[in-house]
């Protein structure tokens, strides 16, 4: 079962980053400066970032939204979400640390890279089954927050991040 939701989603979101990727922002040049030294230069210029109040509900595809509202994403309550290079920021951020939800998010892009959307979306559904259903007890979810914490919080710097999140990844594929 997880191995088909996982298909679908990664279907279906491939067809979202499609229909989006031209739409998103850049990253700043002083944005792709402070992040430089955790993360290639490749994978900054091919992030877009996107604003959710300017896209939900009108642009994003009613089905798309409701599949992501039934299983966990409570959309309206993010500050981030990210769909392979389509980073999707909400109005939360200016609650929070931009830059720290940024970072995470970014984590998840490298996540998306290196596994393949399908590999992806089977890792983040069956972590977050196989942990009652908990969002802060998904792997992707735990790597992200712990190297968002190290690097970014405690501003321990990783010249390497992106090599060694690979090499964490590799037991999902």
């Amino acid at each position: 079962m997880t191995y088909v939701i996982s298909y679908l989603l990664s279907k279906l979101v491939r067809n979202q980053v499609k229909h989006f990727y031209g739409l998103g922002n850049l990253l700043s040049e002083i944005q792709i400066q402070e992040l430089n030294s955790f993360f290639e230069p490749s994978l900054l210029s091919k992030v877009r970032l996107i604003y959710l109040e300017d896209v939900i509900p009108s642009r994003i595809h009613v089905r798309f939204y409701l599949l992501c509202y039934q299983m966990m994403f409570r959309l309206q309550k993010l500050a981030g979400l990210t769909l392979g290079p389509c980073i999707f920021l909400s109005q939360k951020t200016e609650d929070v640390d931009f830059k720290e939800v940024l970072f995470h998010e970014l984590i998840h892009v490298v996540q998306y890279e290196e596994l393949s959307y399908l590999n992806f979306f089977k890792a983040y559904i069956g972590g977050w089954v196989k942990n009652s259903f908990s969002y802060f007890k998904i792997p992707l979810e735990v790597q992200a927050y712990y190297w968002t914490k190290c690097c970014w919080t405690e501003k321990q710097i990783r010249d390497d991040l992106t090599g060694t999140l690979k090499m964490e990844l590799r037991a999902y594929k």
